[in-house]
Formats: C-alpha cells, structure tokens, sequence
C-alpha cells in the first residue's frame, strides 16, 4: 500500500481535537492558496482569550534546593530570590483562545491552547496548538512574559497542515470599549516536501505515572507569582481531572507487526493537560537507528489520536511527517503509522 493510500486509512480512525470554522489562506505571492498547496502562505487570524490557569511551583523548588531528586546536587548560588511578582522558574501558564478570521470577531476559525514553562528573568517555553477546521498547527519557543508582541516557530501540523513549517507572530490589536481585547496571528508557512516513507507499528502501554497538581492551581489563582492577578471567571468548571497542569508520562513498548513478535523500540509520552481534559502531549519514539520525535494535542478520553512529527536522530534526522494511531487492538495493542518525509 502507498504512503498516501497507508495515510488516509489510518486517518480514519484518527480524532484529532479541531474546532470547525473557516481559515483564511493568502499565498505570500499573490492570489488565495490552500494548505494543501506547494507554495508558500501567510494565514491571518485574531486571538481572543477564553481562559486561563496559572501553576504555582513554590513547594517543588523548595524541595528542589540541596539535596534534591537530580542526586546529592547543592547549588552554589540561589537560582532565584522570590520576592516581587513572578512567575519564576519552574511556575506554568495554560491559556486558551478563540480564533476568528477578522478584527472585528465575528467569523470563528478555531481555537487555540498554549502551555507555557518559566525559567529566568519572566522567560518562559511555550508550546501551542492552533486547532483549526481541517487540522492542527503547532508552534513552539520562547517568550517573554512582559512583552506584547512575540514570535514562534511552527514545527509542524496535522490534517490539511501536515508537513508545514514556518513562523508565528502575534501583535495586540486596537480595540474599543465594544470589542473584546485580541491578538493579530500572522502565521508565515511552507511545506516540506520530499520522498516519503511509512512506518507501521504496534504499540503496548507498559507504565503510566499522574501527576496532580491541585495545590500548584490552588496557589496560582486569585493573588499568585505572576502579579496581582485575580480572574474574572473560574478558570474550569470541570467536573473530573485531569484538570489543567496535571501532567501524566507514559511508556510503550513498539513492535513491528500485529503479533506483537517482534520488538522495534519503545516511547515515551509526556503530557500537559489544559482545558477540557485536552492533552498536549511530546512523544519520543526510540526505533532502531535513531529516534522519532513528534508532538501533538488530543483529548484524554481519546482512544485514537494524530501528532505531527518535528525532527529525529540518526537515520531519522531532520524527519516531518505524522503519526496516526488507530484503534486499540483485542491485544491490547494500538496501531501506530508514521509517515515520515
């Protein structure tokens, strides 16, 4: 079976998280152009955001100083003196947002979640999904907690935006008393293109650990590190975990065929949990010859989902693609289709 033909019939057993709606798509050259064109794009939307769920870390740095999990390790200086605001290193954010098509917010495109680490000096690693209305783009990489504008790279997408690259700014936009605060998303794409290859595996859960991060929200609502912040709506109203910043890990052992004879490798998965028990998740498949390394977004209650492939090692360098898996086998087994490019 061909790459393609392997593709859309693991597709259709995937559940990818996407929020219908249109996508605007304009060429960088000229004219309009779809994603799933050859040539380069930029996609304008306008972000408006939902909610928000601040973690405070207080007790696992304090745990973390001198002899700590990371071996008999005293640190000769004080990573951080918290006093002030934060948020300081090891703290997280999850925003949510709506997506439109234009400023005045009428015209609903998608959704979107980030999830974002803190290190040093209000810095952060942030992680989004843009989930649209045939897809899901991903973006990733730094950003400063005081600036109004910032920028990201696009590592890849799902759906309609497999195997897209590129970058993410966003601006504040103007608004009046009538309209609700926005950020101006310029998405600037291109495609990866190349000779194709599949990978066909099965996959096995051997262990699982959760963690529940309830006294880390507890601390990070109303007045928290990231300045005297209090929220004019509950930031989740659900009724069952895992709740946004709980996190779960997960390992798998691969195999190269449905009767599970044969090893090809193991993964592992670590997940970020944000709103509406929507998982965001980084996955590292360790295959013979190098690894796989993808990422992606998909709810909890899931039993099948996609991931789009951001790099590799070894024979896997510089890899794009996505994974697709499918449902779980009698054997308790989950095929897995990697599409590599």
């Amino acid at each position: 079976m061909s790459f393609p033909s392997r593709m859309r019939a693991a597709r259709r057993y995937v559940a990818v998280v996407v929020v219908s709606g249109s996508l605007v798509l304009m060429a960088a050259s000229s004219g309009r152009a779809s994603a799933s064109g050859g040539a380069s794009m930029t996609v304008t939307l306008y972000a408006s955001p939902t909610k928000e769920q601040f973690l405070n870390h207080a007790d696992d740095r304090a745990r973390g100083n001198g002899s700590n999990p990371f071996g008999n390790f005293s640190n000769p200086v004080a990573t951080t003196k918290e006093h002030g605001n934060g948020p300081f290193p090891g703290d997280q954010a999850v925003f949510n947002f709506n997506l439109f098509a234009g400023p005045v917010l009428t015209k609903a495109a998608g959704a979107a979640v980030f999830v974002c680490t803190y290190n040093f000096a209000h810095n952060g690693l942030c992680e989004g999904a843009y989930q649209l209305g045939r897809g899901t783009l991903y973006v990733k990489g730094p950003l400063d907690f005081d600036a109004k504008t910032f920028s990201l790279a696009v590592v890849g997408g799902t759906g309609n935006y497999a195997h897209l690259t590129g970058s993410l700014t966003e601006t504040p936009t103007r608004t009046s008393s009538r309209r609700a605060a926005s950020q101006r998303t310029v998405l600037s794409l291109h495609r990866v293109s190349g000779p194709r290859h599949t990978l066909a595996l099965q996959s096995v859960t051997t262990s699982e650990v959760f963690l529940n991060h309830a006294d880390d929200r507890k601390r990070g609502g109303g007045n928290n590190p990231f300045g005297n912040f209090i929220s004019r709506t509950a930031t989740t109203g659900e009724k069952s975990g895992p709740y946004p910043g709980d996190q779960a890990i997960f390992t798998f052992d691969v195999y190269a065929g449905a009767k599970l004879r044969t090893r090809a490798g193991s993964a592992v998965f670590r997940c970020i949990y944000a709103f509406k028990r929507l998982g965001f998740c980084d996955a590292i498949y360790n295959l013979s010859g190098g690894t796989v390394v993808a990422e992606g977004a998909f709810s909890f209650d899931t039993t099948t989902y996609a991931m789009t492939v951001t790099g590799g090692t070894g024979r896997y360098a510089s890899a794009a693609g996505e994974v697709a898996a499918g449902l779980p086998t009698s054997k308790k087994s989950q095929p897995v289709v990697i599409g590599l490019v």
